[in-house]
């Protein structure tokens, strides 16, 4: 137990510096050990597959994130039939947002969607869950824009962001809140609103994450085609080079890069 558990913190140290990996294949090694030792539906399990899947998916390898997500859900949900306790319901909210997010890289749209919709019933309800309902509104939204319903995506979307900002402003939640918020506002055909979002983001992303970190590339995707809409054209340009430049490194998997470059 002792050396999956040092092998799962020397994954999430690998993961953190970068080296994706070497955060695989100390993750592979600790859910090895564990699955080996603990029932199915061990908290420290669980949580190995729920990491080992998020680097899957994080490195492109969308079907291998799938499976070990698959598995750990379905132990998660027989834990909270058992027993429906905070710790089981987050892990659950946590799978089936990296499931969610997963099902959209693989433009399987429909099926992220239900997934998401199932998510957002989970954690509604329960002062513990507020965090947890706010992230899910906002994949929601995401699921909805992908699947072309653009009015529900605003909603959830504006819904998601005031209950971010209310609960902490500037947090990585408002700021993936008030991107996705964007993206519902550029589907719409609200391009200030949109761009104004879009720079929110990119201002919180940077402080909470840094400048060249995914979701930070993925914003300036959005504030790019905002101002493209706008046909403020050389701005635009900066924005989508940003973009370009940082998601090309970070996740050259995600079908958006194709969608980036094209509007390059």
């Amino acid at each position: 137990g002792e050396l999956a558990a040092e092998l799962n913190n020397w994954g999430l140290g690998c993961y953190h510096l970068g080296d994706m990996p070497c955060a695989i294949d100390k993750m592979l090694e600790a859910t090895a050990i564990w699955s080996k030792e603990l029932p199915p539906d061990h908290g420290n399990l669980l949580t190995a597959r729920t990491n080992l899947a998020a680097l899957y998916s994080r490195s492109g390898m969308l079907r291998e994130g799938e499976a070990q997500l698959r598995q750990a859900m379905a132990a998660l949900e027989a834990a909270a039939k058992r027993s429906p306790n905070a710790a089981v319901l987050l892990g659950l909210s946590s799978a089936r947002n990296e499931l969610t997010e997963n099902l959209l890289a693989q433009q399987r749209y429909p099926e992220a969607l239900q997934v998401a919709r199932q998510r957002l019933r989970d954690v509604q309800g329960g002062a513990e869950m507020d965090e947890a309902a706010v992230l899910a509104l906002a994949m929601l939204a995401l699921t909805e824009l992908a699947n072309d319903m653009p009015a529900d995506a605003l909603a959830h979307a504006r819904t998601a962001q005031a209950r971010a900002h209310a609960e902490g402003p500037g947090s990585r939640r408002e700021a993936f809140a008030a991107m996705t918020l964007a993206r519902a506002e550029l589907a719409s055909g609200d391009h200030t609103a949109a761009a104004a979002h879009a720079r929110e983001a990119i201002a919180m992303f940077t402080k909470g994450l840094s400048a060249d970190r995914r979701d930070t590339g993925l914003a300036h995707g959005v504030l790019g085609r905002a101002l493209l809409a706008s046909n403020q054209r050389s701005e635009a340009r900066k924005e989508l080079d940003a973009a370009i430049a940082i998601v090309s490194e970070k996740a050259a998997w995600l079908p958006e890069l194709s969608e980036l470059e094209r509007l390059r």
